[in-house]
């Protein structure tokens, strides 16, 4: 058994259900080249976490999926999430 079918298991999840949300969420890796948890930062969901329509936060304004000129795309996920908690915090 795998370390993600094992976890999975004690978890109480089917394995073959996590398997395959890993598969098409993350292009087939869990894991980005540096070893960190795949994220995928959604900077609409700081919209309505936020209560804000038009995207802004402060002087901070979501545009062309960026947070603060931090771009959301491109493999930046955990440099936009950073921007977000700073928005935040």
């Amino acid at each position: 058994m795998s370390e993600i079918e094992s976890l999975a298991t004690q978890q109480g999840y089917d394995p073959i259900v996590v398997r395959t949300i890993i598969s098409v969420e993350s292009s087939g890796d869990g894991f980005t080249s540096d070893g960190r948890l795949k994220i995928r930062m959604e900077p609409h969901k700081f919209n309505d976490e936020c209560d804000s329509t038009a995207g802004t936060w402060g002087s901070s304004t979501l545009h062309n999926r960026q947070i603060n000129g931090v771009p959301c795309f491109g493999h930046k996920d955990y440099e936009c999430l950073e921007a977000g908690i700073q928005l935040v915090w």
